[in-house]
């Protein structure tokens, strides 16, 4: 089986209202979908879509590069007998990897190793766990908010979509009156619902250590980067939580595919468990979680090298939709099926876009994503007003 064809796609989606992401408001999503054939038709889809404000690498330049990459692609065998999702290109190309392929960025490497994952599927080379379907928790997400009846409405909305576990962004308003809806919400979901607080780096240690004192007795299974960048991450380590590593890892682990990932993520494990043996008497580890998003480590064999690696520590890996579409989503949840089978996901993202980039699109109930083997057998159609062939 070869590679006979290699097509991008680029796309602008509107945000249903303006998202707030890397210090600029974002009116819309743009990236990149790309699709792999192979010589009997088959297709794979995959979505490279660096986030402004967020990513380093450009629209344009993620397309140059794919570009570049698919010169050399085309007329490749894929060895599909070496199929390995840790392994760079999936292993399919293990014989004779492209330099082009080493040189791709995460968040090009992501959407091209994402389609090679989809090609997989629909030839019938490899299969879904626990038969043709999989069903992945995903988190709600609950801002704070000033406005009385926005603060119901969110939380109404979240107790009809099911969700066991949320994510809820603090030091945006006035503290007490976080802690106040916090407290609220918890009573509202009658104490059963799991917490995840995410300060994106906004607080200083003794306003951390405040909203402890205030919520220690509500079940809060980790908190994101609590602390302001200009303070180490561990400092936050004196408070009981455990915490769950994000910004700070940036884009500097395995810049590329057939790089080295190691040396970054094993250094902050082993600093994590240092601070976790001086924690002492307390049960929680200083480390909970890490939160792995598309365009931060090397693809989806970065990623899968990441997520084995945190789970032989104990350590949860969480995968987050960075404002990904359905195609992006799609291939994160497969990941989240096979290595984080017992954690919520934050894949509920496509509820924020005004209008859907293809049909038939994902859908959420009961607080999952469920997908179905088929789903990468059909054919897709994008709506033309948001997406445009590229050459």
């Amino acid at each position: 089986m070869k590679i006979a064809d290699v097509q991008f796609f680029r796309f602008a989606v509107p945000f249903e209202r303006p998202i707030y992401a890397g210090g600029r408001n974002l009116k819309t999503r743009q990236g990149l979908i790309l699709s792999v054939t192979d010589d009997q038709g088959h297709i794979g889809w995959g979505e490279a879509a660096p986030l402004a404000g967020v990513n380093a690498i450009s629209v344009d330049l993620c397309l140059e590069e794919l570009r570049i990459a698919r010169d050399a692609l085309k007329g490749q065998t894929l060895n599909w007998q070496n199929f390995c999702l840790s392994c760079p290109a999936m292993g399919l190309l293990s014989e004779n990897l492209p330099p082009e392929l080493k040189e791709l960025s995460p968040v090009s490497a992501f959407g091209l190793e994402s389609a090679f994952v989809w090609l997989g599927l629909n030839a019938g080379k490899w299969q879904l766990p626990a038969g043709r379907h999989l069903e992945v928790a995903v988190n709600g997400l609950f801002v704070p908010s000033i406005d009385p009846d926005a603060v119901y409405k969110n939380a109404e909305n979240l107790k009809i979509q099911g969700f066991s576990t949320l994510k809820v962004k603090i030091g945006r308003i006035a503290a007490q009156e976080e802690i106040r809806q916090i407290l609220a919400l918890d009573a509202f979901f009658h104490h059963q619902m799991i917490f995840r607080l995410d300060a994106n780096q906004s607080l200083c240690v003794d306003s951390y250590a405040a909203y402890y004192q205030a919520l220690k007795k509500i079940h809060v299974e980790y908190v994101e980067e609590p602390l302001l960048p200009e303070l180490g991450f561990f400092d936050a380590a004196r408070v009981p939580w455990p915490l769950a590593l994000d910004e700070s890892m940036g884009e500097s682990i395995g810049e590329s595919i057939g790089e080295s990932r190691d040396d970054f993520l094993d250094r902050f494990l082993d600093q994590s468990s240092a601070v976790s043996a001086r924690r002492k008497g307390r049960v929680s580890p200083a480390l909970g979680a890490i939160i792995l998003k598309p365009g931060v480590l090397a693809g989806v064999s970065g990623m899968v090298q990441a997520m084995n690696r945190c789970s032989r520590r104990k350590i949860k890996p969480v995968l987050s939709s960075a404002f990904n579409t359905g195609i992006g989503i799609a291939g994160l949840a497969v990941l989240a099926a096979l290595y984080g089978k017992n954690t919520a996901h934050g894949l509920d993202t496509l509820k924020y876009f005004r209008n859907h980039l293809f049909s038939p699109d994902l859908s959420f109930t009961d607080g999952c994503l469920r997908l179905s083997e088929p789903f990468f057998h059909r054919r897709l159609r994008f709506f033309s007003d948001f997406v445009e062939s590229v050459f």
